[in-house]
Order: structure tokens, then sequence, then C-alpha cells
């Protein structure tokens, strides 16, 4: 058993905790295992299990558990925890076995620090009450041994305390029984212990420092915050070719969405980067992606000659679809395609309903129906007309750079990491707007009804000559 010893943080406490025998120093922070580990394995496979129980109380409910283990020589133990019951290698929660195996991809399990001889690790937000955990190791011999071992478990509202670049924050849930804490980190750095830098920092050359009469020694960092944020706010001014060319076609729904998902988009990465947060965070972050994904199914619908009581339909349709995707997980990967996968299906049902009633004309007509070879003739004629109609609907050219565009805005998404974000995510700005500029441009809007661009054929009006020859 171990006793829980707060510590000298205000409320709410910190705590650390020790066994339960009178021997330690309520200011220690660590204990050696050896003296407590059990020397009895019940089975003859040498390998023995000692636990460690410890009781979270509710004022420390919702904090962090920071294990360290640390050995003089190669570490040989493997934690397990559980709550509420006694861990086994068939049932736990959390474990760590070595730096390659552990538990570390949860999101509420976190490896701070691993090597051969030691460990450091946090489970994150654990509920208050009993838990184990559970050592599993060789049955140690009889007598003194030489191995030394320490073991060091406390609770703390954060870990690392920040890593210095941050205030512990504290939420209190929906009940208002219980609260979490976690990080603010300061502006340049990230992570659950905001031990990330997220701004790159750029040291300045020898001949650099010279020409800004700097004085002191030239490893001085020049930090980029203005840049990357002028980046990723700025990089949304593509969306301004999309609008423009929506707003000349005279198709205002669209120029409205490509408008405001270019200014939520602005205003979310200016209170991303720390510049200025117009509203709230999430709301921000869900009305650009909410947009975003409206924007790309409107690109396809644009496309279209569908009536306007059909579009609106499907826009309807589409923008429910959008709003669970973006307030239920905006950032998934995998909404990419299927955003992509929603708006070639609308293209594609509007080219089904243009040329449905021809198709229905030739199948059920009472004439063709006699005779099955008239009926296959007219079926190529009109399967003739439409491919020759969708050749000259499209400007083909700007149909092929939007998709060049597309690719490359595929590539700068999958290239993104912490340190080049703020890189390929402009790229990515410019290039997915860019993209439905072309595809909008490669409409050609007046069709007549041979399925040739009157606008790409001018026409001039005859005069009957009434006159008896």
């Amino acid at each position: 058993m171990l006793q829980a010893i707060p510590g000298k943080n205000p409320s709410p406490p910190d705590f650390h905790y020790l066994p339960v025998d009178g021997k330690m120093s309520p200011e220690a922070a660590n204990f050696p295992l050896e003296p407590l580990l059990s020397n009895s394995s019940g089975d003859k496979s040498n390998i023995a299990w000692t636990y460690f129980i410890l009781n979270i109380p509710r004022e420390a409910g919702g904090g962090n558990i920071h294990v360290q283990l640390q050995a003089d020589t190669t570490l040989t133990y493997e934690l397990y925890s559980r709550f509420g019951g006694l861990p086994s290698l068939d049932t736990w929660d959390y474990y760590y076995a070595n730096k390659s195996s552990n538990s570390n991809g949860s999101m509420f399990f976190k490896v701070y620090d691993s090597s051969d001889e030691g460990a450091s690790f946090y489970i994150l937000n654990a509920r208050e009450g009993r838990w184990t955990f559970g050592l599993r190791h060789h049955v140690l011999p009889i007598g003194v041994s030489n191995l030394r071992t320490t073991m060091s478990l406390t609770v703390e509202r954060c870990p690392n305390k920040c890593s210095g670049h941050g205030s512990c924050k504290f939420r209190m849930d929906d009940s208002g029984l219980s609260f979490s804490s976690y990080c603010g980190c300061d502006r340049d750095y990230g992570g659950f212990d905001c031990g990330i830098t997220v701004v790159t920092h750029l040291d300045l050359p020898r001949w650099t420092c010279a020409l800004r009469w700097i004085s002191s020694s030239c490893h001085v960092p020049l930090k980029w915050h203005v840049l990357q944020s002028v980046a990723l706010i700025g990089s949304n001014a593509a969306a301004i070719l999309p609008a423009y060319w929506a707003l000349r076609k005279k198709a205002y729904a669209e120029w409205v969405i490509f408008t405001t998902s270019g200014v939520s988009s602005a205003l979310y990465h200016a209170c991303d980067v720390g510049t200025w947060c117009a509203l709230n965070f999430h709301v921000l972050q869900f009305m650009d992606f909410w947009l975003s994904f409206i924007a790309v199914v409107s690109t396809f619908i644009y496309l279209t000659t569908m009536e306007e009581g059909t579009k609106r339909a499907i826009h309807a349709c589409v923008a429910i679809l959008t709003a669970l995707m973006a307030i239920t997980g905006a950032t998934r990967s995998s909404n990419i395609p299927l955003v992509i996968g929603i708006g070639a299906s609308g293209l594609f049902i509007g080219l089904i309903i243009e040329f449905s009633k021809t198709l229905k004309s030739i199948l059920w007509s009472r004439r063709l129906n006699l005779n099955i070879i008239e009926r296959w003739l007219s079926f190529k004629v009109w399967l003739y007309n439409l491919l020759k109609t969708i050749r000259s609907r499209f400007r083909w050219i700007f149909v092929l750079v939007g998709f060049v565009l597309v690719a490359m805005a595929a590539v700068s998404w999958k290239m993104e990491g912490t340190a080049s974000y703020w890189i390929w995510h402009s790229v990515w700005h410019v290039t997915i707007y860019t993209s439905s500029f072309f595809f909008l441009c490669s409409k050609i809007t007046s069709v007549n009804g041979e399925g040739q661009a009157s606008e790409e054929s001018p026409y001039e009006l005859t005069r009957q000559d009434s006159f008896p020859r």
C-alpha cells in the first residue's frame, strides 16, 4: 500500500506516494524497489508480481500520474496499471515494458523519457479512486540483491510544470463535480507539456550579425513568428480568385461560400498562431473546416447544369453532412477524400438528371421497343451526343490545370509537419483555392440544344427569301 503525501503547491495540491511502512521520510521523492519485491512466483516460470496500490483522492482527480523508474544497470522490470482492479498480462489499462513496447499510442499515455536504464511516463487525466500498479519481474534471490532501482509515483496537475513555457490551466466538467488540468502553452510552444517548439527559430550567421550591429554572440535566435503568421493568414487571399469568377458569372451562392471560406480560414489561423481571436477558437475551427468542405463540393455542383431547385436541395444536404463532419472530427485526414467523393457524387447526379429524360425516351419508345436494332442504333447516337456534349461543355486545359493543382494540394497536406506546418499549409491554401478557380473557369456556361457552346459559336440571323422564283 502507498500513502498519499500532499505537496507544497496550493489548491489543488499535488501528491507523491510512499510505502506505508513508516521508514520513508515524507520529504522523499522516491523509494527503493528491491526490498519490497516478492520472492515467490507461485509457478515454475520464475516470474513474480508485486502490486503497488494507491488511492487518488477527489481533490486530485483529473490530475496526471507521473511514474519514474531508474536503475543502476539495465531496467528489467515491466509495469502494468489498472483502475479499480489488479492488472495482469491479459487485463490492464496501460503498460510499460521497454522503450519500444508500451502504451504510448494511447491518447492518455505519454512517454516522457525512456532509456535502457530508466523510464518516465505520464497517465493523463487519471480518475479519482484506487489504482494498482503491477510490477512484473524475475524472482530475486534470498539475501541482499546487487540491483538498485528506485521508483517515484506522483500525481501532478500539469506535466513537468509545463516545461517553463506555459501556465497550468484548470477546466471544470459539465457536472461541476470534477475538473481536469492542462498546460496553456506560450505562443511558440506546444505539446501536452509545452515541450515542443512550434515556431521555428533561425540562428543568424556571423556576417549577418556584423551587418545588424549585434555586439553579443552570433547565436541569437531570430523568431519567424511574424513571417509564419503572414504566410498562414495571407495565403487565404487566394480565395479571391474563385470568389471573383463566381461573382462575374453571377453565381452568388458560390461567391458567398468562397468569400466566407477565405475570411473564416484567415480568422482561424490568426487565432491559431496567437495573433488575434475574433471568436472562440473552436467556433473558428468549425467555421473554417465546414466552409472549406462546402466550397469543395460547391465547385463540383457548379459544373453541372441542373435547375436551381435541384441545386438548392443538394446544397442543403451537403450543408448538413459537412456540418456533422466538421463538428465530430474536423481535423481527420479521411475528411478530404470523403468531401471530394461527395462533390463528385453531386456532379454525377447532375449529369444523370440532365441526360435521364433523353435516355428514358429512347428506352421506352413504343416504336423502338419493336425493333431491337433501331433501339441499339438510337442508343449509340445518344451516347455519341452525350460524349460530344461533355467534351464541348468544358475547357479541358483548365480542367487539367485544376487537377494538377489538386495533386499539389494533396502533396502539401501530406508534407505537413510540426516544424514545416506553416510552409506547407500556406501552399495548401493557395493550391486548393486556385484549383477551384480553374475548375470554375473550365465550365462553358451557355450551351444550346445541340450540345455546342454558344459563346464559342456565334451565329447570325438570316432573312428568308419569300419572293417567288
